[in-house]
């Protein structure tokens, strides 16, 4: 299907410094004309990341420093809620000089230390120590998160973005991790808090100790009732342990759009002997998705036509996001050091600077991919039809029978990571129709939807491009292909170093999925060597079809 690109790129090179004299003649100055859209860059970043303030084994200082170094341009801090012994210098609270005044019902000990409920420690110990590390990282934005431990489920990663750093706005964080951490049992209502978390009077509900679905979908009601613009919850490595199903990421779609908009489902630990640390070998079990990773994916994302592409069927904004999961360096990578988050953040109020709310409105509109071992620097992906153009996350109409371009335009990383200067051997372009959205009842509206809880997608590789497809312009490889549109679809991009003629790929249909990663045999060297990129969809609606 791929027809041979020349790689000749110098007319290309002067009808755009043609078009951008043309452009400065009429308008002046890039983002100065009137009407200009506010300047935007794109930004490296990771939310989910441990200290010993949970079950991390080095400090925040520690921590961040890495983060820092690991070239990345944002980074959350979210560990579990629950409670815990230690503060973020290694310091067991109960040996703190004056004494800690342990808040809420007593927590237990552990290790013969008393433990602190995590709403506690983030107010008075988690955030003043993010202050700090900010003033030394002024050029990074640092944001307090939460891996949030889902009732009937596993990990989110969760993050509420405070409108100040006055410690009435930080509140929230920790008002959702009493209410709705499935390993919080504090029943106090935040004794000795600023004020009782089940108070009607500052957005309260009743807390409750169960652990199941139905309190998991009251906690995204009330993120997205209260801070539906101000907040992120991230399903953190969905198939480890197969507590999620289908029907359960469209349940928390369903329930709060702006809150629920994807998934970690290319998790941390990928130093770990099972990479990921998927794999639970005990057939008692009944580990199915989380049994292994694949190429470092899960499997939701890693097998074309699979769960992530059933959402994207429905015409879902749920996106991709990879994230360090970094605890301790025997099983992790450093932040940064093996996985980036590129996201488009813009410079909305244009004050210089890219703020936690500007990082979280880039996060929710989906215009991020995410890299592996730094196999590319740069990724580029747009529609085009006619003058309408389409990038990451958005949608472009187009006429049913119009032709669109696919631009597609990556880079070679600036850096050797790990002494191995990776490189890419082919681009899968993947597409998949639109089928509109699954209702989770029949037209009754009580009779369940079989269809709720199934995975439907067409998608496959439309097309796959190699060294001798694409041009070379400078750093950037370009490929341009031309698609006509008869429906409602998206498309997608995946990279990797793996050979097609010798690479370890699944050869039982022409998708040529990764394979999965052994079980047992893994270590950094071959997570270097086994290296992938994933960009997140364009829409596009076909004029002329039903909606």
């Amino acid at each position: 299907m791929v027809g041979k690109l020349k790689k000749n790129s110098k007319p290309s090179v002067l009808i755009a410094l043609l078009a951008l004299l043309l452009a400065l003649a009429c308008c002046g100055p890039a983002g100065e004309g009137q009407g200009a859209k506010p300047p935007g860059k794109w930004l490296a970043g990771d939310f989910h990341q441990h200290t010993t303030l949970t079950d991390g084994s080095h400090s925040m200082k520690d921590v961040f420093t890495q983060a820092n170094r690991g070239g990345l341009d944002w980074w959350a801090n979210s560990e579990h809620g629950g409670a815990y012994p230690r503060n973020a210098h290694l310091q067991y609270f109960d040996t703190l000089t004056p004494p800690v005044a342990f808040l809420g019902d007593p927590a237990g000990s552990s290790r013969g230390h008393q433990k602190m409920w995590r709403w506690q420690s983030l107010l008075q110990y988690s955030y003043p120590v993010l202050d700090l590390l900010q003033q030394q990282y002024p050029g990074k934005t640092i944001i307090q998160g939460l891996e949030w431990n889902v009732p009937g489920h596993e990990h989110c990663s969760v993050g509420i973005i405070e409108i100040s750093t006055t410690p009435d706005t930080r509140l929230p964080m920790a008002q959702f991790e009493y209410l709705f951490d499935a390993d919080d049992q504090d029943t106090s209502g935040g004794k000795d808090a600023p004020f009782n978390f089940e108070d009607p009077a500052h957005s309260g509900v009743a807390k409750n100790l169960e652990n199941n679905h139905a309190k998991a979908l009251q906690a995204l009601r009330w993120l997205q009732r209260h801070y539906g613009k101000r907040s992120w919850a991230i399903i953190a490595h969905p198939e480890r342990k197969s507590r999620y199903k289908i029907s359960d990421f469209r349940d928390f779609n369903n329930a709060a759009p702006d809150v629920a908009f994807g998934f970690e489902s290319i998790p941390g630990h990928q130093k770990a002997a099972n990479r990921g640390d998927y794999g639970h070998p005990d057939p008692s079990q009944n580990i199915t998705d989380g049994k292994q990773t694949y190429g470092g994916a899960g499997i939701y994302t890693a097998r074309v036509g699979g769960l992530w592409d059933a959402l994207l069927s429905e015409g879902r904004r749920w996106w991709l996001f990879a994230n360090s999961d970094f605890h301790q360096t025997d099983n992790d990578f450093w932040p940064g050091e093996y996985f980036k988050n590129w996201t488009y953040v813009t410079d909305q109020n244009r004050d210089g600077r890219f703020s936690p709310q500007e990082i979280a409105n880039a996060l929710r509109r989906g215009n991020s991919y995410c890299v592996l071992g730094g196999l590319i620097g740069a990724l580029e992906f747009s529609l085009t039809a006619g003058e309408a153009a389409a990038s990451m996350g958005e949608t472009l109409q187009a006429r049913v029978g119009q032709e669109v371009k696919i631009d597609i335009r990556f880079k070679a990383p600036h850096y050797r990571n790990g002494g191995v200067t990776p490189g890419v051997d082919h681009v899968d372009l993947i597409a998949g129709s639109v089928f509109g959205r699954i209702a989770p009842t029949l037209t009754d509206g009580t009779t369940p939807n079989p269809a709720y809880s199934q995975i439907r997608s067409d998608a496959k590789v439309i097309a796959r491009f190699t060294s001798a497809d694409w041009q070379v312009d400078g750093q950037w490889q370009v490929i341009h292909y031309p698609v006509k549109v008869d429906r409602d679809m998206y498309f997608r991009l995946r990279g990797t170093n793996q050979s097609l003629a010798h690479g370890q790929l699944d050869r039982s249909n022409a998708n040529l999925d990764p394979l999965a990663d052994p079980l047992g045999k893994n270590t950094a060297a071959a997570a270097l060597a086994d290296l992938w990129f994933y960009s997140n969809p364009i829409f596009v609606r076909a004029v002329g079809t039903p909606k």
